[in-house]
């Protein structure tokens, strides 16, 4: 039997794929669980995902043994906390991923799960930028390798690239690229971002729990692993086909998933490029809720 490639866990029991509704997540603000399931729906790759809406250690289990530890774990929540927790971290065993489990609905966030995807491996990450009011064209922010997908949500990296994609004609105009100096004044500050999310990692399997800044002094008591990330000296840009399937993609996303999301003023998307895996949607916002 095919593994489901969605699951959602509730007092009740477990649903599964088709048999879960996006109407009922809508009704619960759930919504990047919504866009997730509408994306994969629509065609789009998207990670394999668990959303605990109770506290279910079998499904865990489950997960960890169908996908192998360690699990990545995000979360999705009815109302932004203040301050949002920092996720997409490694959990690597049962015991761990139970702890940050009860951590999060103690603050009224719902746990998410996925295969453990290493952040350092993206060659790219891009935050695509959606108009409602222009459907023929959206502006796409990128950084290279490295660099992952969180660094343009939470505004803690410049983008290597901005560029306008024509969904029509599924070309990409180059509107603004980063300057020599300026990328390795970011790879430098990438380093010592990276050292600390390592950090966070150890921290996190340890205490069961999430932080929502990097410098908590909590954090420096650990110590992270000594691997290197991949940071090319140069920025090189996104080759054209790249582009091309990151048009269609936002065409996908434009005329089947946004219109069932809840109205926004704008959209972005995140996405990151990882060998193996080609473009993955991570998830949809709109300004309902900041990142």
């Amino acid at each position: 039997m095919k593994s489901p490639q969605f699951i959602i866990a509730l007092n009740e029991g477990e649903f599964f794929d088709q048999a879960i509704e996006v109407d009922w997540l809508k009704r619960r603000s759930l919504l990047k669980t919504m866009s997730l399931i509408l994306a994969h729906r629509a065609g789009v790759t998207t990670p394999a995902t668990v959303l605990l809406c109770s506290h279910n250690t079998g499904i865990l289990e489950e997960a960890g043994e169908r996908w192998r530890w360690p699990l990545m774990v995000r979360m999705d929540f009815v109302k932004l906390p203040r301050p949002k927790f920092l996720g997409g971290i490694p959990v690597f065993s049962i015991e761990s991923a139970i702890q940050v489990s009860k951590f999060l609905f103690a603050h009224k966030c719902f746990p998410l799960f996925h295969p453990h995807l290493d952040r350092f491996r993206n060659e790219y990450s891009v935050g695509i930028l959606f108009d409602p009011s222009n459907l023929s064209v959206v502006h796409a922010e990128i950084v290279g390798q490295g660099f992952d997908a969180g660094d343009l949500r939470l505004g803690v990296a410049v983008p290597h690239e901005v560029v306008r994609l024509d969904l029509d004609t599924k070309t990409a105009i180059s509107l603004n690229r980063i300057d020599p100096g300026s990328y390795a004044r970011e790879c430098t500050e990438r380093r010592i971002r990276v050292e600390a999310l390592r950090r966070y990692v150890t921290f996190v399997n340890a205490r069961g729990r999430l932080v929502s800044n990097l410098e908590d002094p909590e954090i420096q008591k650990y110590t992270p692993d000594k691997k290197e990330p991949t940071i090319p000296i140069e920025y090189t840009s996104l080759p054209e086909g790249r582009w091309r399937e990151l048009a269609e993609i936002a065409t996908i996303l434009q005329h089947d998933v946004l219109p069932i999301l809840p109205s926004s003023r704008s959209f972005a998307a995140s996405l990151s490029f990882i060998p193996g895996e080609g473009w993955l949607l991570w998830d949809i916002y709109g300004s309902w809720y900041k990142r």
